[in-house]
């Protein structure tokens, strides 16, 4: 999570973690469902770069 976002904070067991991503430049949206739809497609793209997977278009 640090190689992708830098800041936050996470922890966690072997059989359950999580972790905070500061929302930045989403902050401001107040639309739930497209805070969500925006935040989601955000993490789901660095995460997978992060750990070197290439994002399969659909």
């Amino acid at each position: 999570m640090k190689k992708a976002f830098g800041e936050g904070s996470a922890g966690g067991h072997s059989t359950s973690a999580g972790a905070q991503i500061a929302l930045g430049v989403f902050s401001g949206i107040k639309d739930r469902q497209t805070l969500l739809k925006l935040v989601d497609e955000a993490v789901v793209k660095k995460f997978l770069k992060a750990v070197g997977v290439e994002e399969v278009d659909e």
